[in-house]
């Protein structure tokens, strides 16, 4: 019993105390990964069920319990690092990300006019940050979006939408005041103008009048619900209409965005690169160049990945490095 509280202590220190490694960054990032393409991140934001995924994975991975604090806090901290090298290099010529050393690297006069510019950006010459590609995969588009200086925005846009549905349901409200419903009270044969109770022969005379006045009275009632019960059924069309509509929209959005990462350039890991090498059949001594050559210039990475076989990329490979055929 004691052996088992000491345990479950342990594991709770630890997850309050945690001290990231780069390793424990790369699995998270890879469960990120796994859940966005699970579609557990609508919109940019991560579900409840992503983050019952991410912890559980993790605590099984690194042998304690780690809390979903952990994993936002976690989050958080990668995301604020990527955001500022991204913004610092995405623009800015003359850079390479090196995969094995986790730095951007560039020419000291490449350097030198961007330092100058602005002094805080020459940790960056010794400063690494691991994992660049899954982090650009994750937070990227984030990035594009302007996530966070929208926010305000698009909580105006939910304002005025919500106006707007207001509005439209007092229009549709309004169609009921075409149709006016009598009024009953008035022809109540206890309080009707037209016939008094002055002896009772007369109101047995007057009766069968009294009678097709309500009748007529009550067809003119129940046209009126007829009337209602046809506007509603004809706003009830006009919702599924709009309905339609709205689907047809959304499917028109997912079609642009299917295009729109189509036409976004593959980026290739470290890992695929030096899987490709050994499959082509580049040298042992030579593999660590090769991978070097190709990760340092996009340019030559598309070109390298877009022949279709092993022999037209080792061929392509060798051109571009040496200048020359197999």
């Amino acid at each position: 019993m004691s052996k088992t509280l000491k345990k479950t202590t342990d594991s709770e220190s630890k997850a309050t105390n945690m001290r990231w490694t780069d390793d424990m960054d790369g699995f998270l990032l890879n469960v990120m990964l796994e859940e966005q393409n699970n579609g557990n991140r609508p919109n940019g934001t991560w579900t409840s069920h992503a983050y019952l995924n991410m912890c559980k994975k993790c605590s099984e991975s690194f042998g304690y319990v780690v809390e979903k604090n952990n994993i936002k806090n976690r989050i958080k901290t990668l995301k604020g690092t990527f955001n500022s090298c991204h913004d610092l290099f995405k623009n800015t010529s003359g850079f390479a990300w090196n995969p094995i050393s986790g730095l951007f690297e560039a020419e000291d006069e490449v350097w030198e006019p961007l330092i100058e510019a602005n002094p805080n950006v020459k940790k960056w010459k010794r400063t690494p940050i691991h994992h660049y590609e899954k982090l650009f995969d994750l937070f990227a588009k984030d990035r594009a979006n302007g996530e966070g200086s929208m926010s305000a925005k698009e909580k105006v846009r939910r304002w005025e939408k919500d106006k707007e549905d207001s509005i439209n349901l007092e229009e549709n409200m309004d169609c009921f005041d075409e149709f006016s419903m009598p009024n009953v009270d008035s022809y109540s044969p206890m309080v009707s103008p037209s016939y008094s109770c002055e002896t009772s022969s007369k109101k047995a005379k007057k009766t069968p009048q009294m009678v097709e006045m309500l009748e007529k009275q009550m067809e003119i009632f129940q046209s009126g619900i007829d009337n209602v019960a046809a506007s509603i059924r004809q706003g009830n069309e006009i919702a599924k209409e709009g309905l339609a509509i709205m689907m047809q929209g959304h499917e028109i959005a997912k079609e642009g965005l299917a295009i729109m990462e189509r036409g976004r350039p593959r980026c290739y890991s470290e890992d695929e690169v030096f899987s490709e090498l050994v499959k082509i059949g580049i040298p042992t001594e030579h593999q660590l160049d090769a991978m070097l050559f190709l990760i340092k210039d996009p340019a030559k990475m598309r070109a390298f990945f877009g022949v279709p076989t092993s022999e037209l990329r080792r061929a392509i490979l060798l051109k571009m490095m040496y200048g020359k055929e197999p």
